[in-house]
């Protein structure tokens, strides 16, 4: 009798070879693939993939391939974008055939793509969880949430004057606050939340391995129908773990929420809208599903990049003061010292909306974008790319293209004003493109403005001191998951003004 793990793996390999040899005599007209490295017989360009910051790997292809490159792995073609103007050219211009997103085993083996907006299919579903995110968090509508924030942009201040050593912490609680409450009418525990620390676990895990090159069988896909308990399945086991706590993430909130409606005691948020104006349209049978699902996504996603955010912005105040006392210098003269910022003093200073919007470019959150599909056959420049491609938008090399921004790696708020001292709203890459840009850009905008005008009226972030007063350099570096987040060390946060005792 054949050892059968060694026939599994050869009939897999069989298929594997059939699909390359296919995927080689599929060029439309013969075109050609955008270039990139030269791939390898059957294994094309698996080897080549890189696991650890793959945008910054892709942005230094740039140099030697160009704007669009071309990988494949056993047949799979994967395409990255590395300049902005190519990827208006794909993602918006021709947002028809680009709206689709891709098959990411890991994915879809922790049930992350049934529920969750950014990863759905184009098609049916995804337009009903779109409309829902759209009613809630279109540019009109946000604003019903800006005296929740700064409500909770004010705890904040308060919990980093109690216990600044805590900065980390307080910054991911902030934005934490905001959506749980929003979404599922919770306030959320000073410390240690227990469907906060959920949720936390949740996406880190979801996001650590769903990256192309994070996990093997995201490049080999078929490696998903081993059987467990052979060599090499240990993804098997971490997509089990994560689709649990996926699945907690959905029920846990929401069947709080629920027991409430039932008892008369729920506070209004999103979730109860959302139950009320479901259960009307369907006979008052409301699709909990659907439900869970998007309320889910919401907090997981939008308390995961804004934390992200938040950190950068301290870590840029850190390492350029001059931008800081800058800031402060605007707020002072539009606020004064008798009491804080809030949204009505938005338009009166553009250089901290400047500022924020340095942020979101600086170090955008989501570096590699989350990837698109080709629908159909397409032809760009002259090389062409098959139906079914993943394309990766890398969003890193936009922000640091030197074609669009002078010194890229700078922290410099004036490249987004006029001669006349205005704000320039110029586009961003960071929040996505077509049809698949993040829905809820306009609240991140909000929630980084309302926390970053407070804090910079109060505190200032410098560098620590030793024993003897001299300047500790800031020790920082970012994670490798889809929403990156940075761990600091060396920060101060000291009192700006005497108005923060007084307040709290």
């Amino acid at each position: 009798m054949p050892n059968l793990p060694i026939l599994f793996a050869f009939c897999l390999l069989v298929l594997h070879l059939i699909k390359w040899y296919t995927s080689r005599k599929s060029s439309n007209n013969n075109l050609p693939y955008p270039p990139g490295p030269k791939p390898l017989p059957i294994i094309g360009n698996a080897l080549d993939i890189p696991r650890d910051t793959p945008w910054k790997a892709f942005a230094q292809w740039r140099d030697r391939y160009g704007d669009i490159i071309h990988l494949s792995a056993l047949g799979k073609h994967v395409v990255v974008i590395n300049s902005n103007q190519a990827a208006i050219d794909l993602l918006d211009k021709r947002s028809a055939n680009y709206s689709d997103r891709p098959d990411i085993p890991m994915a879809n083996m922790t049930g992350w793509t049934a529920i969750n907006i950014g990863l759905i299919h184009y098609g049916d579903t995804w337009r009903k969880h779109r409309r829902l995110f759209h009613q809630k968090f279109r540019q009109g509508m946000v604003s019903d949430l800006q005296p929740l924030q700064t409500q909770k942009a004010r705890e904040l201040l308060s919990n980093l004057l109690h216990s600044p050593e805590d900065f980390r912490e307080h910054l991911r609680h902030f934005p934490a606050s905001v959506i749980m409450y929003a979404t599922y009418g919770y306030e959320i525990a000073p410390h240690n939340d227990p469907i906060v620390t959920l949720v936390d676990e949740a996406s880190k895990m979801i996001t650590e391995t769903i990256l192309l090159g994070a996990q093997v069988v995201n490049v080999i896909p078929a490696l998903r129908f081993l059987p467990d308990w052979m060599p090499g399945t240990g993804f098997k086991r971490v997509a089990k773990a994560c689709q649990e706590k996926v699945n907690n993430m959905q029920d846990v909130p929401f069947e709080t929420v629920k027991r409430q409606l039932n008892a008369g005691t729920a506070v209004p948020s999103w979730t109860t809208e959302l139950f009320e104006e479901n259960a009307a349209q369907n006979g008052g049978k409301p699709d909990e599903a659907l439900i869970k699902g998007v309320a889910a996504t919401a907090f997981a996603v939008a308390a995961d990049t804004s934390a992200s955010s938040l950190a950068s912005f301290v870590l840029a105040m850190t390492l350029y003061p001059e931008v800081q006392a800058k800031a402060q210098a605007e707020l002072d003269a539009v606020v004064g010292d008798k009491r804080l910022p809030d949204f009505g003093d938005r338009e009166s200073m553009p250089y901290i909306e400047a500022l924020c919007h340095e942020v979101f470019r600086w170090s955008p959150a989501v570096p590699i974008g989350v990837p698109h599909a080709a629908l159909e056959d397409d032809v760009y420049n002259g090389h062409f790319i098959p139906a079914g491609t993943m394309v990766l938008a890398n969003i890193w090399a936009m922000t640091r293209d030197e074609r669009a921004y002078t010194d890229p790696s700078r922290f410099m708020p004036e490249r987004f004003l006029t001669p006349e001292g205005k704000f320039s709203d110029d586009p961003l890459p960071t929040f996505g493109f077509g049809r698949r840009i993040c829905v809820g850009r306009f609240l991140a905008a909000d929630t980084l403005w309302i926390s970053v005008v407070n804090m910079l009226a109060t505190f200032n972030f410098a560098k620590a001191k030793d024993s003897m007063g001299q300047e500790i350099d800031v020790n920082f570096g970012y994670d490798d998951s889809l929403i990156r987040h940075l761990e600091i060390d060396q920060v101060e946060t000291v009192v700006h003004q005497q108005l923060t005792k007084t307040l709290f």
